[in-house]
């Protein structure tokens, strides 16, 4: 009975936890690299999942979204958008063109057959200070064919608020 106990404790830390995955130097460009973990920001008919990377000063935010399984495209400069409880109105750009492929929402085995997409958007301290002193009720991207939205549940905007304040650490 305590091997399972402890199995399952295992697996919920592992999944749940949002932590630091790489902080290092790169040998060749002496780069300061900081990165966290991937976190599930949505789940409903749309999967997405959420990082930080930080890369000396400059900080990017990293999303991936499989949408119903649904083929779509995502220009250079269209909009990630959140609504804060405030309903104030946070945007990100889209750093290059992407469409959707085969495992490219997914962070793992979950998805890896699904149709997804990843995409880059610079961000800035304060707004990812923004993230983490606020709270998220909604998420809007952009697509070339109009727009993809969806609610954020309070356990998992928790979960991305954390995520925001350890990449400032």
């Amino acid at each position: 009975m305590n091997k399972i106990t402890l199995l399952l404790l295992f697996i919920t830390t592992t999944i749940y936890c949002q932590e630091i995955v790489k902080n290092e130097t790169d040998d060749f460009t002496g780069k300061s690299i900081k990165e966290t973990s991937w976190i599930s920001l949505q789940r409903s008919n749309d999967y997405s999942y959420t990082r930080f990377r930080k890369i000396d000063n400059t900080y990017t935010f990293d999303y991936k979204l499989m949408y119903n399984g649904q083929v779509f495209s995502v220009d250079k400069g269209d909009k990630l958008m959140f609504k804060f409880l405030n309903n104030e109105i946070m945007e990100l750009e889209n750093n290059e063109y992407a469409i959707t492929g085969i495992g490219n929402g997914a962070t793992g085995l979950i998805g890896s057959s699904a149709m997804g997409i990843y995409l880059h958007f610079m961000v800035d301290e304060s707004q990812i200070k923004k993230i983490a002193d606020n709270t998220i009720q909604k998420v809007r991207l952009y697509t070339t064919d109009g727009y993809i939205e969806g609610e954020i549940k309070e356990k998992l905007y928790k979960k991305f608020k954390k995520q925001a304040e350890l990449i400032l650490q």
